[in-house]
Order: C-alpha cells, then sequence, then structure tokens
C-alpha cells in the first residue's frame, strides 16, 4: 500500500536473474533497496539501481570466531557444490600443486557422501535429475581420493569454524559474479587467507597481497596457490575486524534506515 510503512530490503543474490521483474518494479518512493557488495549493484537493471540506497558487505561476528594463528597442510574450500564455484577447479589446481584439498558443503541439497549414496540408489528419484549432482558427478567425483582431495559433506558450527581456521588457505575459483561472500567474511575473521578469481564481490572482499590474491586465470590461481605463506593471518584478521565486524554492518544499516526515513518524511510533506 503507497500509505505504508517504509521498507528497505536487503538483495541478495546476482541481480541479472529476474530482468523483467527487476527492470520494472518500482518502489513508489517507499520501497527501497540495498545490496551487499558494490559489484552486485552494478549488475542490477538501471530502473532497479536507482532504488538502491547503497551496499552493506556482509558482517560476522569477528570476536567469536576461532584465530588459526598456526595451520595445517591444506586448502580449504566452503560453499555448496555447483558449477559457479568450480570445486573441480581447485581439485584440479591441488592436484596438480600435490596441495591437499578439502571441500565443505552439500550438493544438491545433499549433505554428505552416504547421504547422496543413499539418494542416488533410486534411478527415479530426484537426485538424479538434480544440475549439481550431475555436476559432482562427473567433474568433481572423479577427482576425490580421499587423500589428496576429499569431500566432507556439509559442516556446521564449531566444527565448520575450526576446518576454517586451521586452513592454509580458502579457495574460490568462481565461475560466477559472487554477490556478497559470506565464506570469504569467515575465512579472513578466522585468520586464513583467500585466493580467488576476480569476480563479483571478490574484488572488494579481497585485499590483493595483504589478506590474500585475486586471479584473472587459472595459472595465475596456482601461482597464488605457492604464495599463501607470505599473507600474514594476523593482517586477514585485522581486516575481518575493521571492515566486516557484524556491528560495523549494524552500524551501516542504521545509516541506511535513516536515509530511509528522511526520505519517507519529505515524501509525506511534498504531498
Amino acid at each position: 500500500a503507497a500509505n505504508g510503512p517504509p521498507v528497505l530490503h536487503t538483495l541478495h543474490w546476482d541481480l541479472r536473474k529476474h530482468p523483467d521483474f527487476y527492470g520494472a518494479f518500482d518502489g513508489r518512493g517507499r520501497v527501497h533497496f540495498n545490496g551487499v557488495s558494490p559489484a552486485q549493484v552494478a549488475r542490477a537493471p538501471a530502473h532497479l539501481r536507482r532504488q538502491v540506497l547503497g551496499a552493506v558487505p556482509l558482517g560476522v561476528p569477528v570476536e567469536r570466531m576461532p584465530f588459526g594463528r598456526r595451520k595445517r597442510n591444506y586448502v580449504a574450500m566452503l560453499g555448496r557444490i555447483t558449477y559457479d564455484k568450480g570445486q573441480d577447479v581447485a581439485a584440479q589446481i591441488c592436484r596438480r600443486l600435490g596441495l591437499p584439498l578439502r571441500l565443505a558443503g552439500p550438493v544438491g541439497g545433499i549433505d554428505g557422501p552416504r547421504a547422496l549414496e543413499r539418494a542416488l540408489a533410486d534411478p527415479s528419484g530426484p537426485a538424479c535429475a538434480n544440475d549439481d549432482v550431475r555436476f559432482f558427478r562427473s567433474r568433481v567425483e572423479p577427482l576425490l581420493d580421499n587423500d589428496l582431495v576429499r569431500w566432507d559433506g556439509t559442516l556446521a558450527g564449531a566444527e565448520k569454524l575450526d576446518f576454517i581456521a586451521r586452513a592454509r588457505a580458502c579457495v574460490f575459483p568462481g565461475r560466477w559474479h559472487e554477490p556478497g561472500g559470506t565464506a570469504v567474511v569467515e575465512a579472513l575473521a578466522c585468520g586464513t587467507p583467500v585466493v580467488a578469481t576476480r569476480r563479483g564481490a571478490m574484488r572488494t572482499l579481497v585485499q590483493h597481497g595483504v589478506t590474500g590474491y585475486l586471479a584473472d586465470n587459472e595459472e595465475e590461481l596456482v601461482a597464488y596457490l605457492e604464495r599463501v605463506d607470505e599473507i600474514d593471518p594476523a593482517a586477514c584478521r585485522a581486516a575481518a575486524e575493521e571492515r566486516f565486524s557484524a556491528g560495523l554492518m549494524a552500524e551501516r544499516y542504521l545509516d541506511l534506515y535513516e536515509v530511509v526515513l528522511e526520505r519517507s518524511a519529505s515524501a509525506r510533506l511534498a504531498l
């Protein structure tokens, strides 16, 4: 309703999706938007961009996250297993380097190897027709050996944070323009360097040469993974504290709420 309270709606996904809806949606001065990275907002239709008040990076409770100064000899990749995320690229690169890789995350909503095996036992079941499962089976599973490259399934809570904090690096060889990158922020908060492709939010989350490296191709990913020990875990933690704390995220939202209220008051006065 036009006379309803003002709204600030956070957009978390790729804004090239649903172009007809976003290209025509009119908040009529009452519904406003914010993104989670400048790169995400830049991909929005022009009409939607005019209704976006800003971009608030995702935050995490840094003070409650473990700081992993001493690292173990593995690279971590966290996130749902899908073509866009590039787990197959990570596996190929780490096999080439002889560097242990541990993948964590669900595939097609399935949380681990045993659950996937059970789901695939029924040829008519939904898992067999799922695109992410097909990608995993054709492009990732052949690279697993449960030694150099392994899939740990979905991790959560303290187990997930320990997995991130102990890794030498987290790798994100994405094929898409990541809108926000929560896993990247979690890695930095745990003092773990990030090696990622220079796409989407990665360009503003990772400080090249300070908290990790940004690569333009697979050869650069290889080279930078060989240099991760040059990155100081303390610099990663400090960057998370200064740029991505939950408190700072809340302050940024309060600033945007003030803008929404000011615009709403101005609109009422204009009536």
